[in-house]
């Protein structure tokens, strides 16, 4: 996913689609992988030096439910504003003028292939879940309840309750 600069000299700006095949990565102990293509759609506007870029990023994944540990899909839709300046100015910028929209190019390529896939990362959900009615695990044989029964006897007694548990049934 690239953009040639050159091309925006002429019209100071331009529209773009692009679709990539990317390859999984994890996340601690987590895999992602992606089940299509990732859709990037981006609109290019030339202000002065500075080159902004914003778009939508579509990407279909398959993870594992923090629940049951089954695998599903799951699609997001990350907006993002970002700009771009080329590499030796970005060099001569002062630290505090410098954050995090602020990018650097070499050349008259600005590649985009990382910038989607930090966008990707950031708009992971924390929680892995694959239904909002996901029951997950028995906590004693480990059965999935979604699909399963089990007749495992779970005690939600808080440990430090428990000594109350006991004394109303001698009363």
């Amino acid at each position: 996913m690239k953009i040639n600069v050159l091309e925006l000299k002429h019209s100071r700006e331009a529209n773009y689609i692009f679709k990539k095949e990317f390859d999984g990565f994890e996340i601690g102990q987590d895999k992602v992988q992606f089940v299509k293509p990732v859709q990037l759609k981006v609109q290019v506007n030339v202000a002065g030096e500075e080159i902004l870029v914003r778009g939508k990023i579509t990407a279909v994944f398959k993870l594992i439910c923090n629940r049951c540990l089954e695998p599903y899909n799951t699609e997001i839709y990350v907006n993002f504003m970002e700009n771009f300046i080329k590499e030796d100015k970005y060099k001569k910028l002062p630290v505090d003028e410098k954050d995090d929209n602020l990018h650097s190019y070499k050349g008259d390529i600005i590649e985009l292939d990382e910038l989607v896939k930090q966008n990707i990362i950031l708009s992971l959900p924390i929680k892995r879940i694959c239904s909002v009615n996901c029951k997950g695990l028995c906590p004693q044989c480990g059965k999935n309840l979604n699909t399963e029964k089990c007749d495992c006897k779970i005690d939600n007694v808080d440990p430090r309750l428990a000594k109350l548990k006991d004394f109303f049934k001698f009363n």
